[in-house]
């Protein structure tokens, strides 16, 4: 997924809002001010952290080699990394699933 497409789907979750408070290399998205994903942008290929319950990150990694723990994030917190682009929207949609409940 391209960053436009990939910024767009993040911005579309209901309160979401984008800022970038690590500097500019770093997009942060936020909804009612609590952090749900963190974009390396800069990143070829791009990296992306999601929010998750700790179940679901352990299944996602099991089922998808190309989801690692977050870059940056304390291990023993619910964060999801993924570098292959094509996953992006199945895991974002995954994880805000997982939050709503």
């Amino acid at each position: 997924m391209e960053l436009t497409r990939l910024r767009s789907f993040l911005l579309t979750l209901p309160g979401a809002q984008e800022d970038t408070p690590f500097g500019p290399e770093i997009l942060v998205y936020r909804i009612a001010g609590k952090m749900f994903a963190l974009l390396d942008w800069q990143a070829d290929p791009l990296r992306l952290n999601l929010k998750c319950e700790p179940e679901l990150a352990l299944l996602l990694r099991e089922l998808h080699p190309e989801v690692k723990p977050g870059w940056h994030m304390n291990k023993l917190q619910c964060k999801l990394h993924t570098t292959q682009t094509s996953q992006t929207s199945q895991t974002s949609q995954t994880s805000q699933t997982s939050q709503t409940k």
